[in-house]
């Protein structure tokens, strides 16, 4: 199993739309799906945990983590649950194909993906914090090209112009139903601060 997801990771890395390709190749219920996003979701917040640890000067920066876990993990959760929701049916209207349980799988195992490239920057930053940043912003943009290249795949459009716009709406709605929903539940556990 190691061997199969470091070989899946490197793979995402290298060819993308391959990688995709092999996960759609794995059928899976929605459970396993589900249990894949919060995995990546977990891990996600450890690895802030750690960053914060190395770095306590981003700890102003994620106080609401600090101050509350778990509701922040939830709420990490809830916007993980709503991109894959969105990125499901808004490629089910632009024509896609995927099926929840695939777009639940791929964006999980991205997520889980994104936190081990983080992680190899993290321990890059303890060695130069300017080689890190400028690899990290490499990154962003690379990152950004895989999830073009996932979804495109998962759906099936053979566009990367619908996929591009697929995840450009998708984020613009998830920001601002997170954004309300955290100003109400972060308001409501943890008051005017």
């Amino acid at each position: 199993m190691k061997e199969q997801l470091t070989a899946l990771f490197w793979l995402t890395f290298r060819d993308p739309a391959e990688a995709a390709l092999v996960i759609l190749g794995r059928p899976v219920s929605s459970n396993e799906g589900w249990l894949v996003v919060a995995l990546g979701t977990v891990l996600s917040t450890c690895l802030i945990f750690l960053a914060v640890g190395f770095f306590p000067a981003l700890a102003p920066i994620f106080a609401a983590l600090t101050q509350a876990p778990i509701l922040y993990t939830s709420l990490m959760f809830a916007n993980s649950a709503l991109l894959c929701f969105l990125i499901y049916q808004g490629g089910r209207i632009l024509g896609g194909r995927a099926r929840l349980e695939e777009i639940l799988l791929g964006l999980g195992w991205l997520q889980v993906f994104q936190v081990c490239v983080l992680a190899l920057v993290l321990l890059l930053a303890v060695l130069s914090i300017d080689l890190a940043f400028w690899v990290m912003i490499g990154l962003a943009f690379y990152g950004f090209w895989i999830n073009l290249q996932f979804v495109n795949v998962l759906h099936g459009f053979g566009s990367l112009a619908k996929a591009l716009a697929l995840i450009v709406v998708a984020v613009l709605v998830l920001q601002i139903a997170m954004s309300i929903v955290s100003s109400i539940v972060l308001t409501v556990f943890l008051g005017n601060t």
